[in-house]
């Protein structure tokens, strides 16, 4: 047995550096499948080891510990492999079952360890170790045989329902369960039966088999060109054999220069050197492979290469065109494709494309190949590939990586559309609020001038057709002058709220400001028996127009007097907060009613008899220019609230001022 030592370091570093390639590089970390896969090939790598570490031992304790040690994983890979097997077949499985059983399997490898029910002595001789079986010694092997035809059992009854990838999947991995588990079974458990234990090695190595294929099909949907997997197994090869060989080394110097015995600080190093191997392996293996393919596949190496570059490319392209551009020189200088065709829904007649429409995945079609572009399932193209020129047929991967590359130009295309889409929306509707607010304005004008004029045509109809009424030439002289300044005053506010973007901003002071436009209200305030209460913190100064703002505190003054016809109370509040300037003026008047609110800022838009409804709009227009925000908080009968909010560059706290 001691000659199938190196054997076993191999088996052993084979399948920990498999299972840790198939965590790393599995489609879904978190699946079920994977975690069983793992599972499964790791307790088999233990139970290789457990073989190792017996064989190594020297002294009956440790040889004894070993032996029985093996019952352990030997009891748990099985089991996953049943796991595993429902997995694969989309199923899920039952977490309390699986609890308990995990937990009784447990609980049986515990005992087999620590008892002698498993195995009860063991005989070293130079060639190895023999043990004598204990009284439930044969309960192991039926346990494994349950589990690992259940999970045979389960595949086969369940293939014919599966599509036709999952049964590719399927089909190898039941090939290679058929093919080993009788050897295995012979091998490891009839001839151990009947004293006969030299082919032991034989098992583990048939699990390779199995472990390999299994691997395959959860890594990969669909087989790949042999040139591939033959480039890839040679590489997985020789690494195992060069990660095996620097353990041998390790393990012979230990056993010449440490100790011949298995000790602790010799399993301490096998740990850490498997861990070492779980990590690098995929690394290793890459590097080893990536150069052979240089050598030996340089074409292929070098197809692959582009191919994923053009596409890596098409992905962050934003040009119709240079996709298109990109897609062609794929098609004519790497795949070396005849008359290839890239049909776009959106730019090709619906006939040429008829027969296309409902293909799902790549199909190849008299030697050629179609492949629909799909992004989130609706279809954006399709290439249509003819025969290579080669004349060669097209590979599995040579379909997954032209797949690839049309899912990569499916996304960009359709990112592209969307993109288009929303600027001709943002086009449209800016134009159309545009159209919409020059009616509003035309209209308004419109209307504005339309009352006056209607005024002053009528009555001077009136002084042509009576001209000797003294109170007719009264009224004349009393109205039409105050028409023409309402049409008058509707112009200058016209030309105020163009203009007022172009006044000149210097450093200005808001509390001045303020308190000198209720100044110029005094006088109004006390007609309309308002009161007026101002609290103004000392604020810092800020770039501004002192006429602009004098004008907005103006036009606000004037609503709040409009609407507080029986008096009322003006609250005028200024503060700094946030790094902003808050100004609050408060009427206690009439509100304004909720579907009017969002109105008041439109040019022409009022409520008053007589208004010319710029006053607002004006107010809105400057304080925009002065990167400001006015805001407006009211209900009919409860008063309005108008809040400015400026914005500053440095605060600097000042004590509180209050007047009244």
């Amino acid at each position: 047995m001691t000659n199938y030592l190196p054997l076993l370091f191999f088996i052993f570093v084979f399948q920990v550096g498999l299972a840790s390639y198939v965590l790393i590089k599995g489609n879904n970390k978190d699946n079920e499948i994977v975690h069983h896969f793992v599972a499964f090939t790791y307790y088999m790598a233990l139970w290789v080891a457990c073989y190792i570490f017996a064989l190594l031992s020297k002294t009956n304790p440790y040889n004894v510990l070993f032996a029985r040690l093996t019952s352990f994983p030997s009891l748990l890979f099985p089991f996953h492999f049943l796991c595993f097997s429902i997995s694969m077949l989309g199923r899920k499985v039952n977490k309390y079952y699986f609890r308990i059983a995990y937990v009784l399997l447990v609980g049986m490898g515990t005992i087999s360890i620590v008892t002698d029910y498993y195995v009860v002595n063991t005989i070293i001789y130079s060639g190895g170790y023999d043990y004598i079986p204990g009284k439930y010694y044969y309960y192991d092997p039926a346990i494994f045989m349950f589990f690992m035809l259940s999970g045979v059992y389960y595949l086969l009854v369940n293939y014919r329902q599966q599509n036709k990838i999952k049964q590719n999947q399927l089909k190898y991995l039941l090939y290679s369960v058929i093919m080993s588990l009788p050897i295995g079974f012979i091998t490891n458990i009839y001839m151990p039966i009947i004293n006969l234990r030299q082919l032991n090695v034989v098992g583990p190595l048939a699990t390779i088999i199995v472990t390999t294929s299994a691997a395959y099909a959860i890594t990969k949907r669909n087989l790949m060109d042999i040139e591939v997997v033959i480039s890839r197994t040679v590489a997985g090869l020789v690494t195992m054999f060069t990660l095996s060989y620097i353990y041998l080394i390790v393990a012979r110097n230990y056993s010449i220069y440490m100790s011949k015995d298995v000790d602790l600080l010799f399993v301490s190093i096998t740990i850490v050197y498997g861990a070492i191997v779980g990590r690098n392996y995929n690394k290793m293996r890459l590097l080893i492979q990536t150069s052979s393919d240089k050598v030996f596949l340089r074409g292929r190496y070098d197809y692959y290469h582009e191919l994923l570059e053009i596409s890596s490319q098409i992905s962050k392209d934003i040009s119709v065109d240079n996709i298109k551009t990109a897609l062609r020189r794929a098609f004519h200088e790497v795949v070396e494709a005849s008359n290839p065709r890239i049909y776009l829904l959106d730019e090709v007649d619906e006939k040429k494309t008829l027969n296309y429409r409902f293909i799902e995945q790549p199909e190849q079609h008299d030697k050629g190949l179609i492949v629909p572009c799909r992004a989130g399932g609706r279809l954006i193209g399709m290439f249509v590939l003819g025969p290579k020129l080669s004349e060669e047929q097209y590979t599995q991967e040579d379909v997954r990586l032209i797949n690839n590359l049309a899912n990569q130009a499916a996304i960009a295309l359709d990112n592209i559309r969307i993109y288009k889409e929303t600027l001709a929306a943002q086009t449209k509707l800016m134009q159309v609020d545009k159209m919409a607010s020059f009616g509003r304005v035309a209209a308004s004008i419109a209307h504005e001038i339309k009352n006056p004029l209607t005024i002053v045509k009528g009555m001077t109809q009136a002084i042509d057709l009576r001209q000797e009424n003294d109170q007719i030439m009264a009224d004349y002289i009393e109205v039409v002058p105050k028409e023409i300044a309402r049409v008058n005053n509707m112009v200058n506010s016209l030309l105020s709220f163009d203009q007022s973007v172009l006044a000149p901003h210097t450093m200005i002071d808001l509390n001045e400001i303020i308190n000198t436009t209720i100044k110029i209200f005094n006088t109004k305030f006390e007609e309309s028996k308002i009161k007026v209460v101002s609290m103004l913190d000392k604020m810092p100064q800020i770039k501004g127009n002192a006429a602009n703002m004098i004008q907005v505190f103006t036009n606000l003054f004037m609503n709040a007097v409009q609407a507080m016809p029986n008096g009322g109370t003006l609250k005028v509040r200024a503060k700094v907060e946030e790094g902003q300037i808050s100004i609050d003026i408060i009427d206690s008047g009439i509100g304004i009613p909720s579907q009017q609110i969002k109105d008041i800022f439109e040019p022409f838009f009022t409520t008053k008899g007589g208004g010319v409804g710029l006053g607002l709009a004006v107010c809105y227009k400057i304080i925009k220019d002065h990167g400001a925000d006015i805001r407006v908080e009211s209900k009919v009968g409860g008063g309005a609230r108008f809040n400015i909010l400026m914005p500053v560059i440095e605060i600097k706290p000042e004590d509180r001022q209050s007047t009244s």
